[in-house]
């Protein structure tokens, strides 16, 4: 279903800490989700750890062909509205919605990261499109693309997010890349991020979680070893498929991010106690700010004017650890907003 996102988001207000969130940081949130198209269905907020982290809370929206997204935009499309809120790949998003083009026929769900600015300036969003073609479905597992598939999608769909042709260097470095990957493996997400400064691709790529290490030691990842040996060691994190989260341009960057979330809720969660008291003891989590983080997690029942029928609303959480290139720790809280019709 489609999120009716300013109700929604008005909602869950509640729940959104101040610590995680100022009053202002809120209105901005409100204000950027109230501007985009009702194409969405879910979203999530980007919180910082730390005590001295900036007051700014990055937003991510999910469009999906399953959810009604593909055809709501294709419509908006149609009415020869102009859409600005979706930033400078405008080329990327007229061809996801259309559902005979490469673009929309093989990528099943698109995620549009906002960057949050303090200033006067409008944001200039980004795409992060799926290279799995199950994601999303009730497939059981991925097989995944080939390699040389994985390729020609990410350079179609490179090309129209950057009006421009993607660096070949770094093409041949991410279908490496994909060679290399373990039985079970595949690409997951990509994006480039020329709004922050850089052409470079990020990348998510999926695999058993004891085979990270020695896949990202045959890629050529230069990063600190012994750090991403103690964020694989940190409680919590899921013993089976795992996402690792990397960056390449005519190499690969020192950089790497994984994403925990233990299965259960997070305040009758050991699991979670023990992570967030690891991450306070790393330094790189305030206390005050991780606990603000458990709290948000949990389930409502929400009646919204813009709504037909009541919904039931999971208030999701997941933290991501990053290596950064001086070996140094960085945490986020990642707070989602999954919605469905409470038909009962």
């Amino acid at each position: 279903m489609l999120q009716p996102l300013p109700g929604l988001l008005a909602a869950v207000d509640p729940f959104l800490s101040d610590l995680l969130a100022s009053p202002a940081a809120r209105r901005r949130i409100a204000e950027r989700a109230a501007s985009l198209p009702p194409i969405w269905s879910q979203s999530c907020i980007e919180c910082r750890l730390t005590a001295q982290a900036e007051d700014r809370c990055d937003l991510l929206f999910c469009a999906s062909r399953q959810g009604g997204g593909q055809r709501a935009l294709a419509a908006r499309l149609r009415s020869g509205r102009p859409i600005p809120e979706l930033g400078r790949a405008h080329r990327f998003w007229e061809a996801w919605a259309d559902p005979e083009s490469d673009i929309g026929r093989n990528v099943p769900v698109v995620w549009l990261e906002i960057d949050d600015t303090t200033d006067d300036r409008a944001p200039d969003p980004f795409v992060f499109m799926t290279l799995d073609p199950t994601y999303g479905s009730a497939e059981s597992a991925s097989a995944g693309l080939s390699p040389e598939r994985a390729r020609a999608l990410a350079d179609e769909g490179l090309r129209r997010m950057l009006d421009d042709a993607p660096d070949p260097a770094a093409l041949d470095l991410f279908e490496r890349c994909a060679r290399l990957l373990p039985e079970g493996g595949y690409m997951l997400h990509l994006t480039t991020m020329p709004q922050r400064g850089s052409r470079d691709l990020r990348v998510s790529a999926v695999m058993p979680a004891h085979q990270i290490s020695s896949w990202l030691g045959a890629i050529g990842w230069p990063g600190d070893a012994r750090a991403l040996a103690l964020v694989l060691d940190l409680p919590g994190r899921p013993r089976g498929l795992l996402a690792v989260h990397f960056e390449i341009g005519d190499a690969v960057r020192p950089t790497a991010a994984l994403d925990f979330s233990p299965h259960a809720r997070p305040n009758e969660s050991p699991a979670w106690r023990a992570l967030l008291d690891r991450l306070v003891d790393l330094g790189v989590c305030d206390r005050a700010r991780g606990q603000a983080a458990l709290d948000w997690a949990g389930t409502q029942l929400v009646d919204l004017p813009e709504a037909a029928w009541s919904m039931h609303v999971q208030r999701d959480l997941f933290f991501k650890l990053r290596v950064q290139p001086d070996g140094s720790l960085e945490a986020k809280a990642y707070l989602g907003i999954l919605s469905s019709y409470a038909l009962l």
